[in-house]
């Protein structure tokens, strides 16, 4: 009684700023093992340049994505970014081109109260 969902949201974290290299795509795999229990709602984060090709992954697998300065600093082509939105561009802009559907901060909360 003590957690206010059904299904708790989980965070996927690939890399950390302590482990050497960017995280890759390929970094999901484990999470998608059936030993780890499932979840209806799963974000991921990645650290490092790869970050936006490693949450774009997981969005077309049905995942949601959490992206920005919290984990990278560097745009695709390894440049330091201006500033969070453009880290945010960069995959909206991937995740459009992929069909996806872009939820913004009502539409997470409205999903989460379903949970």
């Amino acid at each position: 009684g003590l957690i206010p969902w059904n299904s708790i949201p989980v965070l996927f974290v690939l890399g950390s700023y302590a482990a050497p290299g960017a995280s890759l795509p390929s970094d999901l795999l484990p999470f998608l093992s059936e030993k780890i229990p499932a979840s209806n709602h799963c974000m991921v984060c990645a650290f490092g340049r790869y970050e936006a090709a490693c949450v774009a992954t997981a969005a077309l697998l049905g995942g949601h994505v959490r992206v920005g300065f919290e984990n990278n600093l560097h745009r695709p082509d390894g440049r330091i970014a201006h500033d969070n939105a453009a880290q945010v561009q960069t995959v909206a802009e991937l995740l459009k081109v992929a069909g996806c559907v872009l939820a913004d901060a009502d539409r997470l909360r409205a999903d989460w109260v379903t949970l």
